[in-house]
């Protein structure tokens, strides 16, 4: 993303450009935004929902079920993205700056709408997190205060819980 950076400052971006290319970043936001929920909405459909259901179900079916939202997720992110930067621009411009249109800002929409409906995949990596990394996490980072204002310190539980085990 830097490199690209550089040479835009070194393109002269006229007003007729500018507004060529603020329409393009418009339509692949608004594109972006329709595809992230599209597939949000069908992935919420395909899999299943989180729920003590979803739990008695196991271990491996639950890191499997996740593992296929997440290659889902990342493959159809990669070809979308692939098809939409083979047909940018929308509007023709500066041929130099049409590296340039499909832009962060519109993945950006993308990114945030793909989480839409899926707020049951998130469930599922929490619930994953609880059961089997928490203890892990309670153990070796301190639960309360904040690192910003130096007060960051182990819970009275924690204490315990770390003594408890260290001393076994």
């Amino acid at each position: 993303m830097v490199k690209y950076a550089y040479r835009v400052q070194n393109i002269k971006i006229d007003s007729s450009s500018a507004y060529r290319i603020t329409l393009n970043i418009m339509m692949f936001s608004a594109l972006y935004t329709f595809a992230g929920s599209f597939m949000s909405y069908v992935l919420y459909y395909l899999f299943d929902v989180y729920g003590e259901e979803w739990k008695r179900k196991g271990l491996s079916f639950q890191l499997f079920d996740i593992f296929v939202e997440i290659s889902i997720l990342g493959a159809s992110s990669f070809w979308f993205t692939y098809v939409v930067n083979n047909y940018v621009p929308i509007i023709p411009t500066n041929a130099l700056l049409v590296q340039f249109i499909d832009s962060y800002s519109a993945g950006l929409f993308y990114m945030l709408t793909i989480f839409l409906f899926l707020s049951d995949f998130t469930e599922k990596l929490k619930y994953i997190h609880d059961t089997f990394l928490s203890g892990y996490f309670d153990y070796l980072f301190p639960a309360e205060g904040s690192i910003l204002d130096l007060s960051l310190h182990y819970s009275a539980e924690q204490r315990k819980k770390i003594e408890k085990q260290n001393k076994k």
